[in-house]
């Protein structure tokens, strides 16, 4: 399923890609690569606060997940630019 969402967030779908990780979340809601992934499109919404959420989500599951220490920051750094 990460697959999948990762094609259509790829190509462009980021709508279709959110409800496909929502769904694998269902699933396996502590996988960190998901939550991790999920964030960033959440995050490509403009939906922060589900983003940081997901990507917290994802620090919980694995706390040395290099990519979701680095979508956090880069999303922290983001709002307080706003």
């Amino acid at each position: 399923m990460n697959s999948q969402a990762m094609g259509l967030a790829k190509a462009g779908r980021i709508d279709d890609a959110a409800a496909h990780f929502a769904e694998a979340l269902t699933l396996y809601p502590s996988n960190a690569m998901l939550n991790n992934n999920y964030g960033v499109t959440l995050m490509r919404q403009g939906n922060y606060e589900d983003a940081m959420n997901s990507f917290d989500k994802a620090l919980v599951s694995d706390p040395a997940n290099d990519n979701a220490i680095r979508n956090k920051a880069d999303l922290v750094n983001f709002l307080e630019k706003r």
